[in-house]
C-alpha cells in the first residue's frame, strides 16, 4: 500500500527500488522519483520519515541568470531538484550506505550517521565515485555512473559502475583499493550490471540483460589486502604491518600497502620510519603529521645539547670579555706610569 504522511504529496505513488533493513528492524527505501530522501518504516510497517538528503549545489552565476531571466526563460530552464539515490547498504553498527550518480564522479557515496548527516572520509585524492572522467566517446568516456553500493564488512565497501561494468573497493579512510570487472562477454564481465551485494567473503553482481548474478571471490592479493585494511579497522597494527608486506612482495608500487605500514609505524611512535613509508605512499597527509612529529623528537633529543652550547658560548663571551677589559686597564696603568 502506499504509504501516508503529512511530508509525502497527495496522491503519491509508492514505487520501491533499493531496500535495506538495519539491527532494529527498520526498514530504509529509496523510491521512484522521490527526492526528499530514503523513506524510513518502523518495524510495524508505518511510515515515518525521511533519511538523508543530497542537497544541490547552485552557483552565483546560475543565480544571478535565473535572477534576470524572464518568467518564460525560468519555466524553461534546468530544475535545482536534490538528486535521488541510486542504492543503499547498513553495516552492523546502523551506518547507512547510499549511492548515487553524479556527474563529476566525485561524490558518488554517503555513509549517513543516525542523524542522517554524511561522514564518510574521502582519502586523499577526494574521489569517492570511481572514474573522475576518462576522455573518449560512448562508454569509455565521461565519469561513472554508480547504481549501487554495497557494504563488503570491516569498514570495506564497494561501488557498482554501469557505465564501464567496473566495482571500485574503498576503505573507511576513503582509499581506494582496488577494481575489477567490465563490460563484456567474457567470463566475469557483464552486459548490463545493475545491483551489487556481499556475502560470506563474496560479491555478488547482478546483470541485468543476461539474467544472471555473477559471484566473485577475491585472489590472493585481493584477500590480503582486504585481511590488511580490516585488521587496521580492528585496531591490530603490528599483524596489519605483517600483511601490507605480503602484499607488497606481491605489488611493490602499491602506495596503500606502504601508507598502511606509515601509519602503523606512526602509530607506534617511530616516525622516522613512517616517514620513509608515507613518502613511498605518497600520502602527504600522514606524511606531514610524521614530520611535525619527527621533528619535535629531533628538537627535544637535542635540546639538551643545545642548551649546554648555549651555556658554553655564554660562559666563554663571559670569560673573553673580562681579559679583555683587565689587559685594557694594564695598559692604560703602563700608559699613565
Amino acid at each position: 500500500e502506499n504509504p501516508e504522511g503529512e511530508a509525502l504529496p497527495a496522491n503519491y505513488v509508492f514505487v520501491p527500488l533499493r531496500v535495506a533493513v538495519d539491527y532494529a528492524d527498520r526498514v530504509y527505501v529509496i523510491a521512484q522519483n522521490m527526492f526528499q530522501g530514503i523513506l524510513v518504516f518502523d518495524p510495524t510497517g508505518e511510515f515515518s520519515g525521511f533519511f538523508g538528503t543530497i542537497n544541490v549545489t547552485v552557483t552565483m552565476w546560475q543565480r544571478f541568470w535565473r535572477a534576470i531571466a524572464s518568467r518564460a526563460e525560468r519555466a524553461n530552464s534546468v530544475l535545482f531538484v536534490p538528486t535521488e539515490f541510486t542504492g543503499l547498504d547498513i553495516d552492523p553498527t546502523g551506518f547507512v550506505y547510499a549511492s548515487n550518480i553524479d556527474p563529476d564522479g566525485v561524490k558518488a557515496v554517503r555513509r549517513l550517521n543516525p542523524r542522517g548527516e554524511d561522514v564518510a572520509k574521502t582519502g586523499i585524492f577526494a574521489n569517492l565515485g570511481g572514474d573522475l572522467n576518462i576522455n573518449g566517446n560512448g562508454i569509455y568516456g565521461g565519469a561513472s555512473r554508480i547504481v549501487d553500493v554495497t557494504y563488503v564488512g570491516r569498514g570495506i565497501y564497494a561501488l557498482l559502475d554501469s557505465q564501464r561494468g567496473r566495482i571500485f573497493a574503498y576503505d573507511r579512510e576513503g582509499n581506494l583499493l582496488y577494481i575489477f570487472g567490465g563490460l563484456g562477454t567474457q567470463q566475469g564481465s557483464f552486459r548490463a550490471p545493475s545491483a551489487i551485494e556481499s556475502a560470506n567473503g563474496t560479491i555478488l553482481v547482478l546483470d541485468s540483460v543476461r539474467n544472471e548474478i555473477v559471484v566473485f571471490s577475491p585472489t590472493e592479493y585481493g584477500a590480503l589486502i582486504n585481511e590488511a585494511v580490516g585488521l587496521r579497522f580492528d585496531g591490530d597494527e603490528a599483524l596489519a604491518v605483517e600483511m601490507w608486506r605480503r602484499v607488497l612482495l606481491l605489488n611493490e608500487n602499491l602506495e596503500i600497502a606502504n601508507a598502511g605500514i606509515g601509519k602503523a609505524y606512526l602509530t607506534a611512535g617511530d616516525n622516522a620510519a613512517a616517514l620513509s613509508y608515507l613518502e613511498l605512499g605518497m600520502n602527504r597527509t600522514y606524511y606531514s603529521i610524521a614530520w611535525k612529529r619527527f621533528r619535535n623528537d629531533v628538537l627535544k633529543d637535542s635540546l639538551a645539547w643545545i642548551l649546554s652550547g648555549i651555556v658554553a658560548i655564554a660562559a666563554i663571551w663571559f670569560i673573553v670579555r673580562k681579559l679583555t677589559k683587565r689587559g685594557k686597564k694594564r695598559e692604560d696603568i703602563l700608559a699613565d706610569g
